[in-house]
């Protein structure tokens, strides 16, 4: 039995197991924990640069005073002048940005071309990045960026890993849409869910063959928990009739209008995605259903109808490991983007900005 909507944001399922996710008071605890440690973590360089090596000095920005947890980013400031920003979004269940830069080398390369990078954190592991607050919180830690750093007049680019790559494009719709957001000169999304139609159809599958103890426990958690929020966040059992959740969809393939995605025709986009059907099979996958392929392979193909010349996705091979985790194979990994060359094409796009 799975419970929808509830006050708590407590859910259980009955099957021959009972998974429980953290209440409302619980999730406090754990922050208060979190923000005991903090500081310590945050005096641990995670890169092995000696200090007069490394191409970037580090620093920790808050967003709304006194709130170093949820909203705050870890910044990448390159030493000498700064050519432009780029903001990277983490994925879910990320706890922190330290978590972020253990994985991906963007920072680092970035700032050898003399850009800044900002990887913040707009609410705490559970975000899902597509609510108003976390849109609105990115939104807040954009323009603290720019006033703090003078970037008023310097290139502004947005990527983001997973459901952070599904809020940067999200983000990246909107502002093109309306006249008061900043606006992004590039866009990359690594590996994002874009459908939201299709992700949560498919999570409520997995959901349903609970029983059968043929998904990983990880797996099983997130399908519950993001199956729940959405249905939370979207309305309950109307979700799909909702026009704020079919708003909040980067991109809805079913909507033959392309609504969502319009404002991104002529923007440089790039999607990266490391197809691994043997990995997915091996895990009882409905392999091409339940990974993101399909939103993003659709999703190009429309933007390029609607007349788009720069957008592309990228297909990678082999390159997926959890650095995080003692390099493990995972094809969805913020590795499958090579961060030199990434930086490369953003700097080719941005340079006459």
């Amino acid at each position: 039995m799975l419970r929808v909507g509830s006050d708590d944001d407590f859910f259980s399922v009955s099957t021959h197991k009972t998974m429980y996710f953290y209440t409302t008071a619980q999730k406090t605890i754990l922050v208060s924990i979190y923000a005991a440690l903090l500081l310590i973590s945050l005096n641990a360089c995670v890169k092995t640069f000696p200090p007069s090596e490394a191409p970037f000095t580090r620093e920790f920005l808050t967003i709304i005073p006194g709130d170093t947890t949820q909203q705050c980013a870890l910044c990448f400031v390159p030493k000498g002048e700064i050519r432009g920003a780029i903001v990277l979004l983490s994925g879910f269940g990320t706890s922190h940005p330290v978590e972020t830069e253990e994985e991906t080398d963007i920072p680092s390369a970035a700032a050898k071309k003399g850009f800044l990078t900002i990887i913040p954190q707009l609410g705490d592991w559970s975000t899902l990045y597509l609510d108003s607050a976390s849109q609105q919180a990115l939104e807040r830690v954009l323009q603290t960026m720019t006033e703090k750093y003078r970037l008023q007049e310097k290139p502004l680019v947005l990527g983001g890993f997973s459901l952070g790559g599904s809020g940067v494009i999200l983000y990246t719709e909107r502002a093109f849409r309306g006249a008061s957001m900043l606006r992004p000169n590039a866009l990359f999304a690594i590996d994002p869910p874009l459908d939201f139609e299709r992700f949560t159809q498919n999570a409520a599958k997995a959901v349903q063959r609970l029983h059968l103890d043929r998904i990983k426990d990880v797996q099983k958690n997130e399908s519950l928990y993001i199956t729940t929020a959405l249905a939370q966040a979207f309305g309950g059992r109307g979700i799909y009739t909702n026009p704020a959740f079919r708003d909040a969809s980067p991109y809805i393939r079913n909507d033959t209008t392309l609504a969502n995605i319009r404002s991104l025709v002529g923007l440089p986009l790039r999607l990266y995605h490391e197809p691994d059907y043997r990995y997915w099979r091996e895990r009882d996958a409905d392999h091409d259903f339940q990974t993101n392929i399909l939103d993003q392979s659709a999703m190009i193909a429309d933007l390029h109808s609607l007349g788009s010349t720069n957008a592309t996705l990228i297909l990678t091979e082999g390159k997926g490991f959890r650095k995080r985790e003692k390099n493990r194979r995972h094809p969805h990994s913020w590795s499958i983007a090579e961060a030199e060359e990434l930086v490369q094409w953003i700097e080719s796009n941005v340079a006459k900005k």
